[in-house]
């Protein structure tokens, strides 16, 4: 499965009760800006997944690049190595343990796939999701009631995007801490395409 900051993948502190229509449209203005700041973007992660009585299930650290429009690159390493490239086109996941690839059909959907808020398509932003703001935090909550996730929030310190934290329907909470960020670097095109090891099985997810 994809990592659930991807998957739900693609995450209230911050919801304030009796906004005005005019205050909620300044905090998604306010948060569009930020993220429209960020063309390309590069991290190292720290990936922690909560259960629902705040135990740890999993934790993983990697690289994060991102470049709009429409390209991700995370670079899972220990426990489990795992490399998943979006290209715009597909969304290739590679699983070296089990020398497998799974290539599936890319949608700029933020709703879908929270990390895309670095590459995908902020006018979206809106029409998703209700938006609350305090300072550079931000908290995003779905319009669709069948979401897979119940709450997101998003922390800035800045322009660089720092901290994500997501809480899935399910009950869990995936935190993503980003360090050693270079916002706007020049990224090497290649780095948003695969090309699947040989010897490796091919899966399409349909």
């Amino acid at each position: 499965m994809l990592p659930p900051i991807i998957r739900i993948l693609a995450g209230g502190l911050l919801l304030v009760l009796g906004l005005t229509a005019q205050a909620r449209e300044a905090d998604i203005d306010a948060l569009s800006a930020k993220l429209k700041g960020i063309q390309t973007y590069s991290a190292r992660f720290e990936q922690t997944i909560y259960d629902q009585d705040r135990r740890i299930v999993q934790s993983t650290q990697g690289e994060l690049l991102a470049a709009r429009p429409g390209k991700l690159r995370w670079s899972a390493e220990a426990p489990f190595a795992q490399l998943i490239v979006v290209d715009g086109v597909q969304i290739w996941r590679y699983e070296r343990d089990l020398a497998q690839v799974v290539v599936s059909a890319y949608s700029d959907d933020l709703g879908g796939t929270p990390a895309l808020l670095l590459s995908g398509d902020v006018s979206s932003i809106a029409a998703r999701y209700r938006v609350t703001r305090g300072g550079d935090r931000f908290v995003l909550t779905p319009r669709d009631p069948d979401s897979l996730f119940r709450q997101m929030q998003v922390e800035f310190r800045g322009r660089k995007l720092t901290r994500l934290e997501l809480l899935d329907s399910l009950g869990q909470t995936t935190v993503l801490v980003l360090k050693r960020i270079r916002l706007n670097p020049t990224l090497d095109p290649a780095l948003f395409s695969f090309t699947p090891p040989p010897g490796v099985d091919v899966l399409r997810d349909e």
